[in-house]
């Protein structure tokens, strides 16, 4: 069973590219009779990337069906772990995946430190399994934030070259480039060269919708989510939403400073969640925040749950229904189901790329879905 999935991007034809996302293994199999104790422990060992979010989100679903109370603090500090794995996503993926665009060698050695950061910000905040049923965060939050404070300082060193706050205060692509040309840094050079080479506007597309309105729709939730689940199994188009880092943080004034969706943007999007992290994980860990998205219901003895988060890629939901305790059926929508949808984002950024040659079309094909979604396992087909 591959629970993550895997896409199939074909490029053979690029003024027509088609995008398959192939469904992940039977979660449901694995799961069904468990307990939320015994689910806990087993969604960890089923899910390699962002095993965190995917486990809060399995929390978050679990104690809504089972009406179990979360302390606020207890919420905003396992937030702040997924805010943590998150970081370690993006930065992982610049350093591992911009440099070849760039025509260097991935920088893991350089990146190697951010591997140890969440476990320790876990092992700063909680004194056992952090999403327990009895866990509550520790009262000292000193560690916590040293091991956020360095975190930062990584950022600065390998990505940004100066203070996160002065960063974002960049605007236009004048002042973008004179960034990325004093910035001796993998982002710099990246990002320098996305402009240099022209290729910044490319692979631009109308906005899609937001995916609140697709399926958050009313006050019926469990409807809205019933009928994207069936809307996406069945293949069908109607509804299809995206949730990018793009789409997560289009208002952000640096970004809409410099125009469009482009890949420019859509690469510079991740750069922005990097430089946002820290002081968010801050504001977590200070007990400062929103408690996280979920949702119960109850009907012929059996009672539904559902969560919603922002993971590294996008919302993640997750919905679960129990019977005396044990889970009858579950239900994961992670971003890639939306956004390599037949007709999502993804194909409809390939379909901008237009006809070049085959070396330039694979790797324009490749900016795309790093674009969208740098951690999906993908097969690349080009003639």
């Amino acid at each position: 069973m591959n629970p993550e999935g895997r896409v199939i991007v074909d490029m053979r034809d690029a003024a027509a590219p088609s995008v398959r996302f192939e469904r992940p293994g039977d979660v449901v199999r694995v799961l069904k009779g468990k307990t939320r104790d015994e689910a806990i422990r087993i969604i960890p060992m089923i899910y390699s990337i962002c095993g965190l979010a995917q486990v809060h989100a399995a929390s978050c679903a679990l104690d809504a069906a089972l009406g179990n109370r979360v302390e606020l603090r207890t919420d905003l500090a396992r937030q702040a772990l997924v805010g943590m794995e998150s970081l370690r996503e993006q930065l992982l993926r610049i350093m591992l995946d911009w440099p070849g665009f760039s025509g260097e060698t991935p920088r893991a050695h350089d990146a190697a430190p951010v591997m140890q950061f969440t476990s320790r910000l876990k092992a700063a905040l909680f004194d056992g399994d952090p999403f327990a049923a009895d866990a509550a965060p520790l009262e000292d939050t000193r560690a916590a934030l040293e091991v956020i404070d360095q975190a930062e300082a990584l950022l600065v060193d390998l990505v940004f070259g100066q203070d996160a706050e002065s960063w974002l205060s960049l605007r236009g692509r004048d002042g973008l480039m004179d960034w990325a040309q004093r910035c001796n840094t993998v982002a710099g050079t990246f990002i320098g060269g996305l402009i240099l080479a022209g290729e910044a506007d490319l692979a631009e597309v109308v906005p899609l919708a937001d995916i609140n309105a697709v399926w958050m729709t009313g006050n019926d939730r469990f409807a809205g989510l019933d009928q994207a689940l069936a809307s996406l199994a069945e293949g069908k188009t109607a509804g299809v939403a995206e949730t990018t880092l793009y789409s997560r943080l289009r208002q952000n004034p640096l970004l809409q400073s410099m125009g469009g969706n482009g890949l420019l943007v859509r690469h510079l999007a991740r750069l922005v969640e990097l430089a946002q992290l820290p002081e968010r994980m801050r504001n977590l860990v200070a007990g400062t925040g929103a408690a996280s998205e979920a949702g119960r219901e109850e009907h012929d003895g059996v009672s539904r749950g559902w969560s919603r988060i922002e993971a590294a890629r996008g919302t993640l939901v997750h919905a679960v229904s129990l019977r005396d305790g044990r889970i009858e059926s579950y239900s994961i929508l992670p971003p890639t189901l939306w956004n390599f949808h037949s007709e999502g984002v993804a194909r409809l950024c390939l379909s901008r790329i237009g006809r070049t040659a085959p070396e330039r079309t694979e790797r324009l094909s490749r900016l795309v879905v790093n674009a969208v979604d740098p951690c999906v396992g993908y097969e690349l087909r080009v003639a």
